[in-house]
């Protein structure tokens, strides 16, 4: 069984302990972490979005293995810890659309140049800019996508009748409890448990409408070469989902990974890295 305590606390980091952290000021005034490499390079980008449950050390062992090969960009979206939000800040999908599209722009990168890796909930932020049009990348890497959000819809009603320091202890404690009815002890857990130790009732507020938001007719709209990943153990993120999303893209591929962590932790994440240069080399 894998040992998350112990693959954390043995973890190298290179990319982000070689890299830039700049904070980006939104659209709207909301300024989101982006951790980047020092010096761009004339090599393909890749922007890389980490699921609404996970903290950076669940990707770490994965960036560290492609950092050197692109212009690596990893934006924290507006739920993670690390964001500086006011009050009057939305949090629906639309603006995590537009987050990235901000992101793209400041950063001048080039879209035909430019790769998208999403993990669980980002595909349906990366789904929803490709139906507005905000823009259209060279190509869409997704990692154990989802049409419909799994958060819980009573979970999300309390923590909206409240004020945010009165539900602070609950929250924490209900989505514990909460998490654990839909995914049993394990890597998974482990790795959604430390999100959840940092999570703040007032961010979960904001994200009340992408709870109830279906990305089917949004996934349908993205035309670009699209690669799929997911895992049979991955029970936040089920198989079906890969399946049923390929449907909706044109344009896309499904592979099954061995097992949950392989993506996330070596040994398996250096293997993982190598299939998705591929991916991108092969555009």
């Amino acid at each position: 069984m894998i040992d998350v305590e112990e693959i954390i606390e043995n973890q190298h980091a290179l990319f982000y302990e070689n890299s830039v952290k700049e904070y980006i000021k939104m659209s709207d005034g909301a300024e989101l972490l982006v951790v980047r490499n020092v010096y761009s390079k004339d090599v393909k980008n890749v922007l890389f979005l980490s699921g609404y449950l996970a903290i950076r050390e669940a990707w770490s062992d994965f960036l560290d293995a492609i950092y050197e090969d692109f212009n690596l960009y990893v934006l924290e979206t507006r739920e993670k810890p690390s964001s500086k939000l006011k009050f009057r800040h939305n949090g629906d999908i639309f603006r995590y659309a537009r987050d990235i599209f901000d992101t793209l722009k400041h950063f001048n990168l080039e879209l035909n140049k430019t790769v998208i890796i999403a993990s669980s909930n980002s595909g349906l932020y990366i789904a929803r800019s490709i139906a507005e049009e905000l823009f259209n990348p060279s190509g869409i890497i997704l990692l154990g996508p989802i049409r419909k959000p799994n958060t819980s819809q009573k979970l999300i009603f309390v923590t909206y009748l409240f004020p945010s320091f009165i539900l602070q202890p609950f929250v924490k404690s209900v989505t514990k409890k909460w998490f654990k009815t839909i995914v049993p002890e394990g890597i998974q857990y482990d790795i959604c448990r430390h999100y959840i130790e940092s999570v703040t009732s007032w961010r979960v507020k904001k994200n009340r409408q992408i709870s109830r938001w279906d990305s089917s007719k949004d996934f349908k709209m993205i035309k670009c070469p699209t690669w799929i990943y997911g895992t049979k153990d991955d029970i936040y993120h089920p198989e079906a989902e890969c399946f049923e999303i390929q449907k909706l893209i044109s344009n896309s591929k499904i592979f099954q990974m061995p097992y949950f962590g392989y993506m996330h932790f070596n040994p398996g994440a250096k293997e993982f890295a190598k299939i998705v240069k591929k991916n991108i080399e092969s555009l």
